[in-house]
């Protein structure tokens, strides 16, 4: 179903599939995105979503539902130790090779 607003807005596609929607017992679809800019793009379009979903669908009490996730704030690594830590902590093997390498940084 969000194919079909990509090439309208390459925004409001991603806001779409962010996250798997989830869809309730009661009939409701559950959507969790990111912030209050993909809050507006998905309201802002929301009857022609739920048009859309009801035909497809053969459904016409399907509601939408959006929540915004918190999120963690992530800090920018700007200074090469900062980027090097966080490379550690994604990936532990990076450790390992800096050893290996013989690399001068402080881990």
């Amino acid at each position: 179903m969000a194919n079909t607003f990509a090439e309208d807005s390459q925004s409001l596609f991603a806001a779409l599939t962010s996250n798997e929607p989830r869809l309730t017992s009661a009939g409701t679809i559950l959507h969790t995105i990111d912030n209050k800019v993909q809050e507006t793009l998905i309201n802002d379009r929301k009857t022609k979503i739920l048009n859309l979903l009801w035909k497809r669908l053969n459904n016409y009490f399907l509601t939408l539902e959006l929540t915004i996730a918190e999120s963690t704030m992530q800090q920018k690594a700007y200074h090469p130790q900062d980027k090097l830590q966080q490379m550690i902590r994604k990936n532990p093997a990076v450790l390992d090779l800096c050893k290996n390498l013989d690399l001068d940084f402080n881990y």
